[in-house]
């Protein structure tokens, strides 16, 4: 009889435990499905800015610049806004351009602007590098339009820069 109670008391003491493992692993198999669906995570995508190159003039940096640019997505030619979060990094690297004498190093006095909610600029990116592309972190969340400056002074040759523009985009989240 004794045996009996022992044994008894055994099977509660394990069932008890298996009941926690079990929970245990249900939550943490609920902590790993939820992290792939809802966390945000890093996106790339292509874009295509056309710069015609004769349109309205910004003033950036103390130079002024020929604005006149249409992004879109490559896989998706109605979209032209991309949402952007504030602190989302974003890398732009540039794969192809009109200007096959610019393929060397980098496309001088050519930049990337930033059309958010508050207008033109409000992120302005670096000269278009080759080696080390454009880097920038996002100052408010909004929906974003990528345009192409080209500095306007004759001796710049910015009609080097008329034509399509693509580049890889992404983005990660902070």
């Amino acid at each position: 009889m004794r045996k009996m109670l022992v044994l008894e008391e055994i099977w509660k003491v394990l069932k008890k435990r298996y009941y926690i493992v079990m929970l245990v692993v249900a939550i943490a198999i609920s902590l790993i499905v939820a992290s792939y669906f809802f966390m945000p995570k890093t996106q790339t995508f292509k874009m295509e800015i056309d710069y015609s190159g004769f349109e309205d003039l910004v003033q950036f940096q103390n130079e002024w610049y020929i604005r006149g640019s249409v992004m879109h997505i490559i896989d998706n030619p109605n979209q032209q806004s991309i949402q952007l979060r504030k602190g989302d990094s974003v890398v732009l690297k540039l794969l192809d351009n009109p200007s096959k004498a610019a393929q060397e190093w980098y496309l001088h006095y050519n930049y990337i602007f930033l059309n958010g909610g508050g207008g033109l600029a409000d992120v302005a990116c670096e000269k278009i590098s080759l080696d080390d592309p454009p880097r920038f972190v996002v100052p408010k969340d909004g929906y974003y339009i990528f345009e192409l400056g080209v500095v306007n002074v004759d001796a710049y040759y910015p009609g080097d820069s008329i034509g399509v523009w693509t580049f890889s985009v992404t983005v990660i989240p902070p």
